[in-house]
């Protein structure tokens, strides 16, 4: 019995080897919808097959194969007989080895089992891992006691040589609230200095807008005009700004007049820029304020790059040079 299964095998091995080696070509050119042009293409005899495969060994093999093929049916029917008295046997051969024929060796050993990974506990599903504390910032020595006096203090503005050393306040719930107010919200004509309430402290490609009353006792920014004149600037290009958790160093970038515009002009309005979310709009406010410049200065336009984090104050008076004039003093963060 054993040898017959053998034989039986052998046989067929035989046979299903030369049936497949004549059934490559047809097989291969059947997996595609090719179209006339492209078929002829591909069994032209001149065709360099990318796989180094030659057209005539091909058409050798294929007689050759054609005719083992004939030798191997006739020796199969010699042994048909022990084939049926062992096609019971066969069959149970054949369905044990069946799902094996893809793999090169069949698995003999037993299954490894996997086993789940462990998961911590605060990161299983419906749960969240706790997020690392945030460092509490520390707040400017300098600046604490003004705070506590009042809390609206954002910042301190300091420009040595010039009667401007000023707290600067925030209330983006009313912006202009200290327009007519003192530091401790009395009634001041002078105001205080407060910042727009768009401005976003601490944020790159961004610009701090700080205004203050133009007045004639030389307070607020009463002699933020004087930079209108080149030797002004010379004597006083850096400026102080430090936020209450920041200490910040500027230099003057440009200064020039300006006029508030109706809100359905579509010119460039320097009073609307507090941040670049791309460089087409980081390029929009560069080219405008350079071009509105009276002088120029030690920072130029090729200085100023979106992406490379810049920050810039703004510090705009009234002037009245034009109706709704206004005189301003932009400034690029150093350090």
């Amino acid at each position: 019995m054993i040898l017959l299964e053998g034989l039986f095998f052998k046989a067929g091995e035989f046979y299903m080897n030369f049936k497949n080696t004549e059934n490559l070509f047809d097989s291969v050119s059947n997996c595609y919808d090719y179209s006339e042009e492209e078929y002829y293409y591909i069994i032209d005899d001149s065709y360099d097959y990318d796989d180094g495969y030659d057209r005539e060994l091909y058409q050798a093999k294929k007689k050759k194969s054609r005719f083992m093929s004939i030798a191997a049916f006739l020796f199969v029917l010699n042994i048909a007989g022990a084939v049926l008295y062992c096609s019971n046997d066969m069959r149970t051969i054949k369905a044990s080895t069946a799902g094996t024929a893809n793999y090169a060796c069949a698995p003999t050993e037993k299954p490894v089992e996997i086993k789940e990974e462990e998961v911590p506990l605060a990161a299983e599903e419906g749960e969240e891992a706790e997020p690392t504390p945030t460092p509490t910032p520390e707040m400017l020595e300098h600046l604490k006691d003004y705070y506590n006096q009042n809390n609206d203090l954002i910042g301190w503005l300091t420009i040595d040589g010039t009667p401007i050393n000023n707290p600067v306040m925030f209330t983006p719930e009313d912006q202009n609230y200290y327009l007519d107010k003192d530091f401790r919200g009395n009634y001041l004509k002078a105001g205080t200095l407060f910042i727009d309430a768009n401005s976003q402290i601490g944020a790159d490609e961004s610009n701090i807008i700080i205004y203050g009353h133009n007045m004639k006792n030389q307070t607020m920014f009463g002699s933020l005009k004087k930079y209108a004149n080149y030797d002004y600037y010379q004597e006083h290009k850096y400026i102080t700004f430090d936020t209450l958790y920041e200490a910040g160093n500027y230099e003057v970038m440009v200064a020039f007049y300006a006029k508030i515009l109706k809100a359905s002009d579509q010119s460039f309005k320097y009073y609307k820029f507090t941040r670049a979310s791309c460089p087409e709009g980081y390029q929009l406010f560069l080219d405008n304020v350079f071009d509105k410049a009276l002088y120029n200065t030690a920072i130029t336009k090729d200085m100023c790059k979106f992406g490379q984090g810049d920050r810039f104050i703004t510090l705009s008076t009234c002037s009245y040079h034009t109706d709704n004039g206004r005189f301003v003093v932009i400034a690029k963060k150093i350090d």
